[in-house]
């Protein structure tokens, strides 16, 4: 990968771990009333998976699908799947269109 790529890359991440904190929250940390004593970086992990996504054009039907298995297997959440599962194709497009803001 070229320096530029990796600027590119870690650029990408950043835009991805923001839409992550600020767009997804799925456990709520947001609207906790000390929220702004949590880190912001509880969803960080799984901003370069799926930035690696974003960079290698999967579509908004994988990403949601990853969304789903790190909200269902990884954090242990439940809900109406139909309503999580629409909220994250919106976010997949959300997160697809970063690709465009990065110079």
């Amino acid at each position: 990968m070229s320096t530029l790529d990796k600027k590119r890359a870690t650029e990408l991440i950043k835009k991805v771990q923001s839409v992550l904190w600020n767009d997804w929250d799925p456990i709520g940390v947001r609207q906790i009333e000390d929220a702004e004593d949590w880190p912001t970086d509880e969803y960080d992990n799984y901003a370069p998976k799926i930035a690696g996504m974003i960079w290698h054009e999967r579509s908004v039907a994988e990403i949601a699908d990853y969304l789903d298995w790190a909200t269902n297997e990884q954090m242990g959440l439940s809900g109406d799947l139909v309503k999580v599962r629409q909220t994250h194709e919106l976010l997949a497009k959300r997160l697809l269109a970063l690709k465009s803001e990065i110079a």
